[in-house]
């Protein structure tokens, strides 16, 4: 190992910069006493970034963090743009035991001041990803921006093990949108962490939610699974015509969705195939917990199931 984090492509201080059709790769096994990242751009206030169509495989046995994606750049942007679009985190293995925290793409600037005008994150592709140990999985983490959209992205084949969560989709802070994304076949074998397929818990200015395809979230041990989770609480949330289905945990509750504070405007979603197999377990179509005028409408809710069987043949 060595003392320094290992970067594919590192910028910093730069305006305007365009990193585009890379390819990078760790050798199988790959080891570092500290984090490792397939393209950094570590800082630079209000540039504008243009990151796109590279493809990014991180293979390692040992690391703080893992970093398909990482940019800190844009703070405090009045009409600047980071584009991290059309890129592909594939094939990535932590095998360690350590709390290594796996992020696919990070917009770092995740705060509620200073933050970029705009970042997309869109049309990239995050798939079969596998990570041990204790640390956090975020295949797509978005952060921050005065405009913030996550568009056309596809998520699956995400593999953890070990007690924590596992995210598909996060955005913070903003004018949200997170419209037409795929996010599928989530897998967690062990430990009480939770699998969120979409995820906002912060302070938006306006959110929408559409036409997402969320399904095949699975958690073989005791944590929650939440198709989508909604906790925020300014301005107002239009989660409209998404699909949902195929959640289940072990030992769990399931919710198809999870929507607290804010204005929810809840209208033409399909949820159906939530299961949990749990004494306790508890299983939502849609979870309406606070919030101001709340419209929930036209929505499609079915096949939710508590399945416990005590010692017992369930054929007898």
């Amino acid at each position: 190992g060595n003392t320094y984090s290992p970067v594919g492509i590192f910028a910093n201080y730069q305006q305007n910069v365009n990193i585009s059709n890379n390819s990078i790769s760790t050798a199988t096994g790959a080891y570092a006493s500290t984090s490792i990242y397939g393209i950094e751009l570590l800082t630079a206030s209000a540039a504008s970034a243009i990151v796109s169509n590279n493809t990014i495989s991180i293979n390692c046995s040992g690391a703080v963090n893992i970093f398909g994606i990482n940019s800190g750049f844009g703070a405090s942007g009045v009409s600047n743009t980071i584009s991290i679009n059309n890129n592909t985190v594939q094939n990535c293995v932590f095998s360690g035991i350590n709390a290594c925290t796996f992020y696919g793409i990070y917009n770092s600037i995740t705060g509620q001041s200073g933050l970029p005008a705009t970042v997309n994150t869109n049309n990239n592709i995050i798939h079969d990803i596998a990570v041990q140990g204790t640390g956090y999985l975020y295949a797509l983490e978005a952060g921050s921006a005065t405009n913030l959209n996550i568009n056309g992205n596809q998520i699956y084949n995400i593999t953890k093990s070990g007690n924590a969560n596992l995210y598909g989709i996060t955005g913070h802070t903003g004018v949200i949108n997170i419209n037409n994304n795929s996010v599928h076949d989530f897998t967690t074998t062990t430990g009480t962490g939770y699998i969120y397929g979409i995820f906002d818990n912060a302070y938006p200015t306006n959110e929408s939610f559409l036409n997402n395809t969320i399904y095949n979230l699975i958690h073989n041990s005791t944590g929650e699974v939440y198709g989508m989770y909604l906790n925020t609480t300014n301005g107002t949330r239009n989660c409209s015509s998404n699909t949902i289905h195929g959640l289940f945990s072990a030992g769990g509750a399931v919710s198809g969705m999870y929507q607290a504070y804010s204005t929810p405007f809840v209208n033409g979603n399909y949820i159906y195939d939530l299961t949990s197999t749990t004494a306790a377990g508890i299983v939502n179509g849609i979870y309406i917990d606070g919030g101001t005028n709340t419209v929930v409408s036209n929505n499609f809710i079915s096949d939710l199931k508590v399945i416990y069987y005590e010692n017992k043949n369930p054929y007898n």
